[in-house]
């Protein structure tokens, strides 16, 4: 998982760039790209990019192969100007997370009901040893009670790099008004109230970001 910050007079030239010229040369060498989104909430100037990859040395090699290509490095000569940082996160499905394979994800990117969607990214931080915890006692249900609200979980996953602990929860609305309705429906479900009591001590921070996706992204 990949996000950029971008210096924001350059944002809107660099992804028309990266439309018309650079998600073609990436998406031939790094792996399974299932998505490439903006931002539409939070930090400003942002892109998301999700790659899967069968295992650490399927990576290594998709991104020798993209350094050495002379169409990458003509494009990020031109376009490293606009970005003003970069964060990049190994991460892996939970054991409780609806989609765990590529195959999957390639399917779900074909399912034409994913079209023209809202993405939200939920990150948490936990304290140290609690997240594992979490998602063994309370995790699964509360995926179940927030699909039966009409959230989309699409997939779950753990952090496998930088600061442990963490887990990142993306799932898909039709709208805006969608995701409004779902929040709405969740606040008075009485079985999330327990969830969210065994949650909170575990936890040190959570984020919700929004994403649309762009027209080249796979997932949509």
């Amino acid at each position: 998982m990949r996000v950029y910050t971008y210096v924001p007079a350059q944002f809107a030239g660099f992804v028309k760039a990266y439309a018309e010229t650079g998600h073609a040369v990436v998406a031939q060498h790094l792996g399974y790209m299932s998505g490439v989104f903006i931002s539409c909430s939070g930090v400003a100037n942002r892109t998301l990019q999700l790659f899967a990859y069968e295992d650490n040395d399927h990576r290594d090699e998709c991104r020798r192969g993209l350094r050495a290509d002379p169409a990458w490095l003509d494009f990020i000569r031109e376009a490293a100007s606009a970005i003003s940082m970069q964060e990049n996160t190994i991460i892996r499905p939970t054991g409780i997370s609806p989609i765990t394979t590529i195959r999957e994800l390639r399917d779900l990117a074909l399912n034409p009901a994913m079209d023209d969607r809202l993405f939200q990214l939920r990150s948490r931080q936990f304290y140290p040893g609690k997240a594992s915890s979490f998602l063994t006692v309370a995790g699964g249900s509360e995926l179940r009670l927030r699909a039966k609200a009409g959230e989309q979980v699409l997939a779950q996953f753990a952090a496998d790099t930088g600061s442990g602990d963490r887990t990142f929860t993306f799932t898909a609305f039709c709208n805006a008004a969608e995701r409004d309705r779902v929040n709405q429906a969740l606040k008075v479900n009485a079985g999330m109230a327990p969830v969210l009591e065994g949650l909170y001590p575990s936890l040190a921070a959570e984020a919700c970001d929004l994403w649309l996706p762009l027209a080249c992204s796979p997932l949509r």
